[in-house]
């Protein structure tokens, strides 16, 4: 039996449908506040069709759509009411579209939903297999776009879908918003999104193998695998895009197979098709203050991007993110020619110095 509290909450529901914008928004916003993991009162969504009302009102009007978007994503805490979710036709591939819409007022938060929901395995399973309208302009790179916008040094990111200048096409979600996530870093596609939880999205899904497969394949030689844009990324400002990156790469090191193409074997190796160098990236955050000094005879063993590191330079300020680092080179670790190839550029010195420099004890154990 509901308690009176409850009793009023459910009144309130009542009025989520009502015909009056002014009305729904009054509701919603009197509701959001017990939506949260520490209210008892949240298990009152869960009932008759609720979650399903307010999973609508994500498109009604901007003030109502902020509210209902905030309170899925506080709902999505729990994985029950993050499937439930993606049982709702179309709802996703709304996201979706929300989110790589470059004028979008709420991106932000339709990808802190995506990412909640995005842990339930069959979401990042329809993930890998949606494609959602798009309008794309002709054989746009996002190196042209960033070329247009001053931008320097931008890696090519070409899209795969060439349709004429208006023409709306289907498009793979992923590769949508993968191309959103580097277009949108600092708020230079959308002004007000940064995008920085898509991350956390790519992270959720390479959990799987078509995921790890998604990041590590390519359709034609010529082109660098996804993973190769997204390991720029570990030492971002943000910690929420350089952990949901690291956690990409983590993944990818499960996929065994793939090891020989994730360790270049010497510093100076040519590039290969297909391959991805991660030991640069992976080591940069575990560098810090002292690691400027290297012996000579080290040094010209270390991967380029280590040999002349700033005195400024400070080590991976997020512990859980350190621990996943460390994690990484322990899987690759687990195959010969990796371990041989860590050894031969540096490596171990680099991880000794950062276990010495380590105080977490989670994360000193790990080494």
């Amino acid at each position: 039996m509901a308690t009176p509290q409850q009793q009023q909450l459910l009144e309130v529901m009542g009025f989520l449908t009502d015909a009056q914008p002014q009305v729904r928004r009054i509701a919603l916003a009197s509701l959001l506040p017990y939506t949260t993991s520490d209210k008892s009162e949240r298990q009152l969504f869960t009932r008759e069709h609720y979650l399903e009302q307010i999973a609508t009102m994500c498109a009604d009007q901007e003030l109502i759509a902020h509210d209902a978007l905030s309170a899925l994503i506080n709902l999505t805490s729990s994985i029950t009411v993050a499937a439930r979710l993606a049982k709702i036709e179309g709802f996703i591939t709304g996201l979706v579209r929300m989110i790589v819409d470059e004028k979008a007022l709420l991106s932000d938060l339709a990808t802190m939903l995506l990412s909640n929901m995005s842990k339930v395995e069959h979401v990042s399973m329809l993930l890998l297999g949606l494609r959602v309208p798009f309008i794309v302009r002709p054989e746009e790179t996002v190196a042209e776009t960033a070329a247009a916008e001053g931008e320097e040094g931008a890696d090519p990111v070409p899209k795969k879908a060439r349709v004429e200048e208006g023409v709306e096409e289907e498009v793979h979600a992923l590769e949508l918003l993968l191309e959103v996530f580097l277009r949108g870093e600092g708020k230079k596609y959308n002004p007000n999104a940064n995008y920085d939880f898509l991350a956390s999205v790519f992270a959720n899904v390479s959990t799987i193998p078509l995921g790890r497969s998604f990041l590590l394949s390519t359709p034609s030689p010529e082109l660098e695998p996804p993973l190769v844009k997204l390991i720029s990324f570990t030492e971002h400002p943000s910690p929420i895009r350089r952990g949901g990156v690291a956690s990409c790469i983590k993944n990818s090191a499960f996929q065994k197979a793939s090891h020989a193409r994730l360790v270049a074997p010497t510093n100076d190796a040519p590039s290969t098709p297909g391959s991805i160098d991660l030991l640069p990236q992976m080591l940069l955050p575990l560098c810090g203050e002292g690691d400027e000094e290297w012996d000579i005879e080290l040094l010209d063993t270390l991967p380029a991007d280590l040999q002349l590191l700033p005195p400024d330079k400070k080590r991976e300020p997020d512990s859980a993110i350190r621990l996943i680092l460390v994690e990484t080179l322990v899987l690759l670790a687990t195959t010969r020619q990796c371990r041989e190839s860590m050894r031969a550029r540096g490596v171990y010195e680099v991880i000794k110095r950062a276990h010495l420099a380590e105080k977490a004890p989670k994360v000193r154990s790990s080494f």
